[in-house]
């Protein structure tokens, strides 16, 4: 963790699983409000603290 690149991996692994949840969003509402409230976050700034685990 004390790597300088390392915020920029763990940036890149949570775009990613955005990006994952958006493909699941069609198979449960669980997904659908999850990427909901990621995406408000990614576009607000308002950081991953309500970001629900997977």
């Amino acid at each position: 963790m004390n790597w300088p690149g390392y915020e920029t991996l763990a940036d890149l692994r949570e775009l990613m699983m955005v990006a994952w949840i958006g493909h699941q969003v069609g198979t449960s509402e669980r997904f659908a409000a999850e990427f909901t409230r990621r995406m408000r976050s990614l576009r607000t700034g308002e950081g991953r603290n309500t970001w629900g685990a997977f």
